[in-house]
């Protein structure tokens, strides 16, 4: 094992599983956020932090909910996985958003995240290649 790696998502959670199958093709563990595996946790945030705390980087998937927004919450988890981590040990992507949405907060837009567009192919093999590229 390579390590662990934690997977926070908005959107459709798809990407995220199919990125997670990705990493693991290349020796990784992928942890999906908002997977509970333990009934015994009170609060989905708190599984989530451990879900964190248990590994060693992070890539974020940022897409727009059914409202068109980003959620709140992956933008704490990543906020959390930033000072949990070294920030080169932590990956963001826009998925069929534009640098300039604003629904992205400002400190996250940037240099912080990739964009890629699902009408350009398969995003989770770019997502896997670009992480797999950078350690």
């Amino acid at each position: 094992m390579k390590g662990k790696v934690f997977i926070g998502w908005c959107g459709d959670t798809a990407i995220a599983q199919m990125v997670k199958k990705g990493l693991e093709e290349h020796g990784y563990v992928g942890v999906i956020g908002g997977e509970c595996e333990s009934t015994t946790t009170m609060y989905l945030g708190q599984s989530i932090i451990n879900d964190i705390d248990s590994c060693n980087q992070a890539v974020f998937i940022f897409q727009k909910n059914k409202e068109g927004k980003i959620s709140p919450n992956t933008i704490f988890e990543f906020g959390y996985a930033l000072g949990r981590f070294q920030a080169n040990r932590v990956f963001a992507f826009y998925i069929d958003i534009r640098r300039n949405d604003e629904s992205i907060p400002s400190d996250i837009a940037g240099i912080w995240a990739e964009n890629y567009d699902t009408k350009n192919g398969q995003v989770d093999e770019k997502i896997v290649d670009f992480f797999i590229e950078k350690q």
